[in-house]
């Protein structure tokens, strides 16, 4: 889950700080989204620390958002690969609904990326690492929707996770919510999808290009303050090269990103292990 330490200041609830839940003792503050925060806790059962995704009490009595939650729980159960996050435990505690994960100490890629320039070669190998994850839920039927920078967490020892499911789509499950093409972070969100057409894998493969550009830049390909200028822009122009912004990325792997980025879902690589693929023979003869 999202564990960047600069969220510390900004948690809404500190009152959450020594709480049980079932089974698990909340100790400190990892991350925070629109329907959730998440906790470093405790599992005094198994005397393991986890990651506690705790659904935030102003949505805990929404029956659309407590099947939302169970949604991104049952998703991430189905996937196995050392790049996700294993999903150990689901359940309801004095009227919260929480995700017991595994905790993966770390930062992630956004905050890395703004926090000094990754070299080259190893953006390259983390959005591969990061895009044969995606290549394992795809394989699954588990289209992520939401891949960002902020999802991409890049553990201490070099280990690479894509995080937060929360959006995923599985094969043979029904849409959690009509309001598809309002969900997503705005920089990372593909054309088609800005365009109100389903999300599906390329769509995924376009937010890995957005991850890449991220990595070896430090900016976005496209950059607006006003959503509708962004969506105007994705739509109608074509990103920045990033070796206008950093000369040294080789042509072959500016050719990744691009591909990635192209408008036409089509048009993209045609599949994330075939871009992981692309990404691991630029390390090898970045011509």
């Amino acid at each position: 889950m999202e564990q960047d330490t600069a969220v510390n200041e900004r948690y809404e609830s500190p009152v959450m700080i020594g709480r049980r839940l079932g089974r698990y003792t909340i100790s400190a503050p990892l991350g925070e989204g629109g329907m959730a925060t998440v906790w470093r806790a405790t599992d005094e059962l198994l005397r393991r620390p986890v990651a506690l995704k705790v659904l935030r009490e102003a949505l805990a009595g929404s029956p659309e958002a407590r099947r939302r939650f169970l949604h991104e729980a049952r998703s991430s159960s189905l996937l196995d690969h050392p790049g996700v996050a294993a999903v150990f435990d689901f359940g309801e505690a004095e009227g919260l609904v929480y995700i017991a994960f595994a905790l993966i100490e770390g930062e992630t890629l956004s905050a890395r990326a703004a926090r000094e320039p990754i070299p080259v070669g190893e953006a390259a190998r983390i959005v591969s690492e990061a895009a044969g994850a995606i290549a394992h839920a795809h394989a699954r039927g588990v289209i992520h929707r939401d891949v960002t920078g902020r999802n991409v967490m890049i553990a201490r020892d070099g280990r690479v996770f894509v995080l937060d499911f929360g959006l995923a789509l599985a094969a043979g499950q029904s849409r959690v919510t009509t309001a598809e093409t309002a969900l997503g972070t705005v920089t990372y969100m593909a054309p088609e999808v800005i365009a109100g057409r389903p999300a599906d894998a390329r769509s995924d493969l376009y937010g890995l290009g957005v991850v890449l550009y991220e990595a070896l830049t430090g900016a976005f390909p496209y950059a607006s303050e006003r959503p509708e200028a962004l969506f105007f822009t994705v739509q109608n122009q074509e990103p920045r090269p990033p070796r206008e912004l950093r000369p040294d990325i080789p042509p072959a792997l500016e050719r990744v990103v691009l591909t990635a980025l192209a408008r036409d879902p089509d048009a993209r690589h045609p599949s994330a292990e075939a871009m992981a693929a692309g990404l691991r023979a630029v390390a090898i003869d970045p011509v």
